[in-house]
C-alpha cells in the first residue's frame, strides 16, 4: 500500500512531465521560427508563437541576427 508521500510524488512527477513536454514543444517551434526565417522570412511570420521582434531584427541587419 502507497503512502501519502509516496502519491504526492506520483502527481509530481506526473505534473513535472507534462512541464517538460510542454517546454520541448515551445523549444522546437521557436528553433523551427528561426530556421525558417533564415530560409525565408515571409514564411517564419506565419509559424507556430513566432517572436516578431526577433524577425525585425532581422530585417534590419541579419549580422546582429544569428
Amino acid at each position: 500500500m502507497k503512502t501519502r508521500t509516496e502519491k504526492i510524488l506520483v502527481v509530481l512527477r506526473i505534473l513535472a512531465f507534462m512541464g517538460a513536454i510542454g517546454y520541448s514543444i515551445d523549444g522546437g517551434a521557436q528553433l523551427t521560427s528561426f530556421v525558417a526565417s533564415c530560409i525565408n522570412p515571409e514564411w517564419a511570420k506565419r509559424t507556430y508563437q513566432v517572436n516578431l521582434d526577433i524577425l525585425n531584427i532581422r530585417e534590419q541587419s541579419t549580422s546582429f541576427y544569428a
